[in-house]
């Protein structure tokens, strides 16, 4: 999961491609320079890539006061996990199986329920789940998956798809497929919303899921 949340930020794919043309490393200001990022961003990123154990950041002798700088490199198993070939032909299979299926839509969105009731994080026993602990849920299982989420009202903005390139040939396959996880993440925690539509593009790289409140339920007022 933390790697699939790495790779999803094109920032952070040109990073790991520049230290993959450095195998010395590179200093975060190397890498600022290069990809013309502040050096704020680019240890941003670096954290996240650290995390996802893709790099290692080593700091180097100083002679001078201060911090001593840090060198990052690619770690040594990075190689085999960055080629993204294998996933990418897999949901290319998996999506093509469902886009020629007699009722393709049906079939991602009751696959992605199944996903949906698994990927998202349980509540303890006993808590009352409203609208804001609802919507938060959504945003963290699309966030742990490398979606870059943000919450409006009761929509959850997708800035970052894993597999763009995928979601743009076959729109109602993978739209219905993330319906269908906020459908049976909202059931799998008794939520009082239910899944609304999926508004693909709403700009050039962000999709929207709209959330509703479920017919029969007390949602509660936001503030």
């Amino acid at each position: 999961m933390r790697v699939h949340r790495a790779l999803a930020g094109p920032s952070r794919r040109r990073l790991l491609d520049a230290l993959a043309a450095h195998p010395d490393g590179l200093t975060t200001d190397d890498l600022a320079k290069a990809l013309d990022l502040h050096h704020t961003t680019v240890r941003s990123h670096v954290d996240v890539l650290v995390d996802a154990d893709l790099v290692t950041s080593t700091p180097q002798p100083r002679n001078g006061p201060g911090r001593p700088r840090l060198r990052h490199r690619l770690t040594a198993n990075a190689g085999s996990r960055l080629d993204p070939t294998g996933y990418r032909l897999l949901a290319e299979m998996l999506t093509t199986q469902l886009a020629t299926g007699a009722a393709p839509a049906a079939d991602a969105a009751a696959a992605g329920r199944s996903w949906g009731r698994h990927l998202v994080e349980d509540v303890a026993p006993g808590t009352t789940v409203d609208v804001d602990l609802a919507t938060a849920r959504i945003r963290d299982m699309f966030d742990r998956l490398g979606f870059e989420p943000s919450v409006d009202g009761l929509a959850v903005d997708l800035h970052a798809c894993p597999f763009e390139d995928l979601a743009r040939r076959h729109e109602a396959v993978v739209c219905s497929l993330h319906r269908g996880m906020v459908a049976g993440a909202l059931e799998r925690i008794d939520a009082p919303l239910e899944a609304g539509a999926i508004e693909p593009w709403v700009t050039p790289s962000r999709c929207r899921a709209h959330l509703r409140e479920r017919a029969g339920t007390s949602a509660g007022a936001r503030d």
